[in-house]
Formats: structure tokens, C-alpha cells, sequence
């Protein structure tokens, strides 16, 4: 009898479990959907815009403010581990402020370095507050397989086409964008359309189109090796295969960079001695060979593996010069005043964390990449005893984050673009409570 009542029991409880559980997974596909939100709002042009009190506040701005009350309500209730990464990274945003008031008066670098200074914080604590596990990564990626997707097929056609598809459109509707000079409006972009093979570099809905497929490019390990199924997968890696279509030479080397360590990290697999200190070791030895043994050392031989050697060259003159920019003014930087360079260069820094150190001051760069290798060390030698599935993940958020930020010291990141670099951050420092949690089972 007593038999018959415990199964008779277990079987009322099995239909609340289920319903408890389907209710539980509700919730967590709720709980991402502000940094889906967030990175949807990237995906719009910069066109697409509100300009008030001198201020463009763009598709990203505006989720920013939308979400701002939230993430200040969910930092008070949040049930997370504030790590001292968390506060470097909001030091460095508060940075971009003092620097901005030390350089311009008080009202005026509010106004500015705030602005600039929510494009990094706010984005980055969207990501740590709404994904707190590999799970939530997985289902963040998952929504987000569509709108890449779609984008990749819109660089596709632009490219085949030589027609551009959202930006021009968006122009005629909101207006053009401003040009800029030392920071102030001075008139309005032009269209720059670039050939290469045959095809036109796309844009899409991107400020501009290395930046784009760079982007599209961060997600490949992710959607590789992440423990993405099914339609979602195939969707995600044919929106990083629509990121060629940028023919970038930044966007070949990031891809190339990151599945020759997601080679590596499978080989250690097999190969017992073959370990990533190793490798590093290894690695490091050979370019101290090649710097101290060729008569030029790296960098010419960076600049041959480019698709357009004079662009190569010409970055290396950038970072001559700024350079000799941050060494005059190693704390605050210049603002947007420009740098001392040749008569015949143009103002453009295309190396962002360069940019970051002549605008803002050498903290800036120095705190954030502190806290992205903060990250990337969490996630790959702590990910060891994770379960395969996870584990793979974590290294696979360790490779899209290193490769991004590599691919900082060669092309600047604006826009849309820094949002998404605070959002790949944030998500990283999550994944590494994740699998501090995840060992301590």
C-alpha cells in the first residue's frame, strides 16, 4: 500500500516539476534579452539617430538610456560576485570623464567624456547582469543567430551588387551624418565606396567595413565550438562567413587567428607535452628571433602580408607618431585635439587602444586590456574540470575576446563597434564566476 503511495506521489509531483522547469527556462530567456537588446541596437546604421542638445544619440545610446534605470536596479538586487575586474573597468570608464574635464572646463567634459564614457560602462554591465552562465551564452546566441544572418546576407548583396542597402537609405530618412574636426561638427560624410577583386568592400549597417567584419569575426569560436546546435549554428557561422565580403585583411588575419587556436587548443588534446605555455613560450621565442635576426624586425613583414601594403605602411607612421603623443601627455591625453604627425597625414588613429591612450591618457588602455587579460587567463586555465560542453565554451570566449582586442592595436573601434568590445568583456568576467562556481561542485 505504502508503495502504491509513494508512486502514486511521485507521479502528482513529475507534472510540477516539468511545469516548474518550463517556467525556469521562461525566466532565463527573459533574464538575456537586455544584451540581446543591446546588441540588436548595434546592428542598426548610425544613421538612424536622434540628435538633442548637440548630442547624436544613436540606436545603441538609446537603448543605453532605456536600460540605464534597469541596470542600476539590478546592481543593487544582483545576487553576483563584484570582482576587482568590475571596478577597473568602471575607474577606466570614470576615467574617460576626468580626462575630458582636465583637458576641456568642467560642463563641457561631462558632456563629452559621458557620453563616450556610457557607450563603455553601461553595456558592459548589461552583459554581466544578464548573462551569469554558459547556458544564458548559449541562449544569447541563439537569438542573436537571426539578425547576424540577415546582416551577413545584406553584406553579401551590397558587395555583388556594388549598391549599399541600408546606410544610403537610412541617410535619406534621418540625414546624413556629421563630419567631425577636434571633436566639433564640421559638415557631413561622404560615401566612400572601396573595390576590391571586383567587389565592393561592404558596410551594411556598420560605421564602416573592417569594422563589420571584425565583428562578424568575434563570433566565430563561439558558434564553432560553443555547444551551438542546430539551425542557430548554421545560421551563426554563415553570418561570419558573410563578413569576407568586408575584404579586409584585419578580418582574414582575426578568423585565421582564431581557428589556428581553436587548432591548438584541440591538439593539446592529443599531444600530452603540447600545452598553451608552451606554445606561448615558443611563440614568443620566434618573434624575438625575427625582430632581433631580420634588418627591419615585424613589422615590414606585417605590412607584405597586407592587402594594400601603403595602408599597412601608413599605420605604422600612426603609431610613430602617436607615440610621441602619449609621451608628451601620458595622463590625461589631448582630448580630441589633434596630434602632432606629417603635414600630409590625416587626423584618423586607426589603432584603438593607441587612440585611447593619445585621447584619454595611457590608464585608460592599460586598465582595460588588465581586465581582458584577466579574463582570458580565468576562462582558460580555469576551465580545465569544467564538463566538455562547458568547457569548450569558456575557451571559446577566451579566443573571441584575445583576437578582438589584438585586433584593436591595428584598426580603431568606434561606434556600435566599443559597445560590443564592453559587451564581449562583461560577458567574459560572467563566464568566469560561471566556472568558479561550476568547479567548486
Amino acid at each position: 500500500m505504502s508503495a502504491v503511495v509513494i508512486a502514486s506521489g511521485e507521479f502528482q509531483s513529475n507534472p510540477n516539476k516539468i511545469q516548474r522547469d518550463k517556467q525556469a527556462h521562461r525566466q532565463a530567456g527573459w533574464a538575456v534579452l537586455p544584451a540581446v537588446l543591446m546588441v540588436y541596437s548595434i546592428l542598426l546604421p548610425p544613421e538612424v539617430r536622434i540628435v538633442l542638445a548637440g548630442q547624436n544619440l544613436y540606436a545603441y545610446r538609446l537603448v543605453i538610456i532605456l536600460l540605464l534605470p534597469w541596470v542600476l536596479s539590478a546592481s543593487l538586487k544582483s545576487s553576483n560576485t563584484w570582482k576587482l575586474a568590475d571596478g577597473l573597468f568602471l575607474v577606466g570608464g570614470l576615467w574617460m570623464i576626468l580626462s575630458f574635464v582636465a583637458i576641456y572646463d568642467v560642463a563641457d567634459g561631462l558632456v563629452r567624456g559621458g557620453a563616450l564614457a556610457a557607450d563603455v560602462i553601461v553595456p558592459y554591465f548589461v552583459a554581466r547582469l544578464s548573462l551569469r552562465s554558459f547556458d544564458d551564452l548559449r541562449r544569447f546566441l541563439i537569438y542573436l543567430a537571426p539578425g547576424l544572418a540577415f546582416v551577413a546576407a545584406i553584406l553579401a548583396l551590397e558587395s555583388i551588387t556594388h549598391t549599399p542597402m541600408i546606410r544610403r537609405p537610412a541617410a535619406g530618412i534621418f540625414g546624413q551624418l556629421s563630419g567631425y574636426e577636434n571633436g566639433v561638427a564640421s559638415g557631413v560624410t561622404r560615401e566612400v565606396n572601396d573595390f576590391r577583386f571586383g567587389l565592393l568592400r561592404a558596410s551594411g549597417p556598420f560605421p564602416f567595413s573592417i569594422l563589420g567584419g571584425l565583428f562578424l569575426a568575434s563570433f566565430l569560436p563561439l558558434y564553432l565550438i560553443g555547444g551551438i546546435r542546430g539551425w542557430p549554428k548554421v545560421a551563426g557561422l554563415l553570418a561570419i562567413a558573410g563578413g569576407f565580403f568586408t575584404i579586409s585583411t584585419a578580418v582574414f588575419l582575426s578568423a585565421l587567428m582564431q581557428l589556428a587556436l581553436i587548432v591548438i587548443d584541440y591538439a593539446q588534446k592529443i599531444i600530452g607535452v603540447f600545452r598553451w605555455r608552451n606554445f606561448l613560450v615558443l611563440l614568443t621565442m620566434f618573434l624575438a628571433i625575427i625582430q632581433v635576426s631580420t634588418q627591419n624586425g615585424l613589422i615590414p613583414i606585417v605590412v607584405r602580408l597586407s592587402l594594400n601594403n601603403w595602408t599597412a605602411y601608413y599605420r605604422t607612421l600612426i603609431w610613430k607618431y602617436g607615440m610621441i603623443s602619449v609621451q608628451n601627455n601620458p595622463i590625461f591625453g589631448i582630448g580630441f585635439y589633434e596630434y602632432e604627425r606629417a603635414a600630409w597625414m590625416t587626423d584618423s588613429i586607426d589603432a584603438h587602444w593607441l587612440l585611447w591612450a593619445v585621447r584619454h591618457g595611457v590608464v585608460l588602455p592599460f586598465l582595460f586590456i588588465a581586465v581582458v587579460v584577466r579574463a582570458v587567463y580565468g576562462l582558460a586555465y580555469g576551465s580545465g574540470r569544467l564538463p566538455v560542453r562547458d568547457r569548450n565554451m569558456a575557451r571559446a570566449m577566451a579566443i573571441s575576446i584575445s583576437v578582438f582586442v589584438i585586433s584593436g592595436f591595428t584598426v580603431s573601434f568606434y561606434g556600435g563597434i566599443v559597445c560590443w568590445l564592453s559587451i564581449l568583456t562583461g560577458i567574459a568576467i560572467s563566464m568566469i564566476e560561471s566556472v568558479q562556481v561550476k568547479n567548486r561542485v
